[in-house]
């Protein structure tokens, strides 16, 4: 082998180690993308799986349904919904009441926080990162909080509102 077939080999071996450098950029790239795709998929997943428990009891919205009935379709989605995606735990700092119902300012507050998450359903631009910051850090601190609307209840006694 001459020193010419020997430079040869280099520039040859050179260029294909920037082939192989190329590729593997383009290997991580696809790597990104679609670890990207199956985050979107999963948010995409987690919006109809939310979707599911958003239509009110009973059909219709909230707004033809009458007081009662709209109370009542508050009442089962904080018991069953609400509770399911945010822990509350309660204790010396904060508190709960187990008839909410009860307190008319629970009542404003929780109201406030479904209606937010219907609108964050049936809005992909509020997300349901901007309903927990804007409403669900807001209000739910301010009910169970010791000087709040259940500073006199329990998880398992009531306490009438003044």
């Amino acid at each position: 082998m001459t020193d010419l077939d020997l430079q040869k080999m280099a520039t040859r071996m050179k260029a294909l180690a920037d082939q192989l450098d190329a590729r593997e950029k383009a290997v991580l790239t696809l790597q990104a993308e679609l670890e990207s795709a199956q985050d979107h998929a999963a948010a995409l997943q987690d919006r109809l799986d939310l979707l599911e428990h958003a239509a009110p009891a009973g059909g219709g919205s909230a707004a033809t349904q009458d007081p009662a009935s709209t109370q009542q379709s508050l009442a089962e989605w904080v018991d069953a919904d609400l509770v399911r995606l945010i822990e509350i735990r309660t204790g010396a700092a904060t508190r709960w009441c187990p008839r909410w119902q009860e307190h008319p300012e629970a009542v404003l507050r929780l109201t406030a926080i479904r209606t937010d998450y219907d609108n964050c359903l049936a809005n992909a631009q509020l997300g349901i990162s901007g309903w927990l910051r804007t409403s669900v850090d807001h209000h739910l601190p301010k009910l169970t909080a010791g000087q709040g609307p259940f500073s006199g209840c329990t998880a398992t006694d009531h306490e009438p509102p003044p």
